[in-house]
């Protein structure tokens, strides 16, 4: 039979027994070649308009070459479908009963299917699929599905997955079930929980082994980080702005640029009570709390904000519009030192320290209370340093103490205290030391203009005692130091 109407063209053999009433009419039928298109389909069988999901008229010219066997609202079909949203191989028996949803149950491969337009989602796109399937409906609010096989490719929030093998139940947007990962950047064995999607955000409760994960690359981080170790999940959101719930990693090791670090147990939790976002962070090196209203991923701008008032010539005034961050901050560090390098490699200790602060951007205000028993930068030592900084719509104010700052072997500073005044690129700074072998009582007092390639030091009356002499800088003296802090800094 060669048949045409409209755009649909049928070449094949078909058998047909009860005409003339369709829907009661037993079709064998084997295609040649089948064309045809949403519009066609409807035609001759109405009822196909009230299906709403999934998305029918997304699938627009189809083809088909195979065979179908059965009655139109309860067949068998086996062969190729070619549709504009991709190619789907299958052995499928599906049932379409009057008022309920889809049954089907059969075997299917898809090549770069569009799932997520033929679902309607933005959490879903290509799919390359191999397995079996049993179950009904295909909507995201009906479909009730086992699948068991391999999906080489599935785009999923955002990344293309690669290589996966599954064992799972779908009940609507819930996946329950056994998964194992080999993609290029995630490598998961036997990880068995649930992903659920009916809420806003994703929920996960999953347990299983992580080989690899790189989350620059999974588009969860914006540094190159790659986590390896025990993955026990049970939280909602799909980042860390939106994550609530718990997150554990046990004997992990975190690399960091090609630098690997062990980060042993780390486990982050994260509630909201009366809209106060609580997030805390522990590990055998930390102890992180963040409590108020904040935005991980705008902190950076946050600060850069408030800095911009104190140091126009270095902080940037962030060109986006910024969430109201309001919050206070507790940090409590371990054993960091090989954390700190990767902040800059000349920064060495921070070992046993203490940060206490607070970020209101409504308010314009800043608090930073640091307790360090000792770090090192590019060669110079601190010992037990204090700071305490505070900061206004238009001023920082900062007083640090340092009991003992080691220049080189022979010239220290002990008893150190600086006091700074910051405010629209000017600094005022006033340091004074206690005796040393080489250098006692130093007053040193100063004004720093910040430039955007370097600094301009004007020295006020001062006086230092050194190798039992005293000098005296009676004059105003200006020093200009161009591009030298920007080198220091690269």
């Amino acid at each position: 039979m060669l048949l045409k109407s409209g755009n649909t063209t049928i070449d094949g053999d078909i058998s047909l027994r009860g005409l003339p009433d369709i829907n009661t009419t037993f079709i064998d039928f084997k295609s040649n070649d089948l064309q045809t298109n949403y519009n066609d389909l409807v035609t001759l069988v109405p009822s196909l308009k009230k299906v709403t999901q999934p998305q029918l008229k997304k699938l627009g010219n189809i083809r088909f070459k195979g065979n179908y066997t059965g009655f139109i609202n309860d067949f068998v079909a086996y062969g190729n479908i070619n549709t504009n949203l991709g190619n789907i191989n299958a052995d499928i028996n599906m049932k379409l009963p009057k008022g309920s949803p889809a049954l089907y149950s059969g075997k299917i491969i898809t090549n770069a299917f569009n799932l997520g337009s033929f679902l309607n989602t933005k959490n879903l796109g290509l799919i390359t699929a191999n397995g079996t399937i049993k179950g009904s409906g295909f909507g995201q609010n009906d479909v009730k599905a086992n699948f068991k096989g391999e999906i080489k490719q599935i785009e999923l929030l955002n990344y293309n997955y690669q290589n996966l093998t599954v064992d799972g139940a779908f009940d609507k947007k819930l996946f329950k079930g056994k998964l194992s990962v080999n993609d290029p950047n995630l490598v998961i064995d036997d990880a068995i929980g649930s992903v659920d999607f009916n809420g806003k955000n994703p929920q996960f409760n999953i347990e299983g082994f992580i080989k690899k994960a790189n989350l620059k690359k999974l588009h969860l981080t914006k540094d190159d980080f790659a986590v390896r170790g025990n993955l026990n999940l049970n939280f909602k959101g799909s980042t860390l702005d939106n994550f609530s719930g718990n997150a554990d990693v046990i004997d992990a090791v975190l690399n960091h640029n090609g630098q690997q670090l062990s980060l042993n147990n780390l486990h982050i939790s994260s509630t909201v009570e009366n809209g106060v976002k609580n997030l805390t962070l522990n590990s055998n090196d930390a102890d992180v709390t963040i409590k108020g209203n904040f935005n991980i991923e705008q902190l950076p701008d946050a600060f850069a904000l408030l800095l911009n008032k104190y140091y126009p010539s270095y902080f940037k005034k962030p060109t986006r519009k910024l969430t109201n961050q309001d919050f206070t901050f507790d940090i409590k560090t371990k054993q960091v030192d090989e954390y700190v390098q990767i902040l800059d490699k000349r920064l060495k200790g921070f070992n046993n320290s203490n940060f206490l602060g607070s970020l209101k951007i409504p308010e314009n205000e800043l608090n930073l209370t640091a307790d360090v028993p000792e770090f090192s930068y590019d060669g110079k030592t601190f010992v037990n340093t204090h700071l305490q900084a505070n900061g206004t719509g238009d001023t920082l104010s900062t007083v640090i103490n340092v009991e003992d700052v080691g220049i080189n072997d022979s010239l220290h500073l002990p008893q150190s205290k600086l006091i700074l005044t910051s405010a629209k690129d000017i600094t005022n700074l006033q340091l004074s030391t206690s005796a040393s072998k080489t250098l006692s009582d130093a007053q040193l007092n100063a004004s720093i203009q910040t430039l955007s390639d370097g600094v301009k030091i004007h020295f006020f009356p001062s006086s230092f005692i050194l190798n039992d002499k005293k000098w005296n800088l009676e004059k105003m003296v200006n020093l200009l130091l161009v591009n030298l802090l920007l080198k220091q800094v690269k």
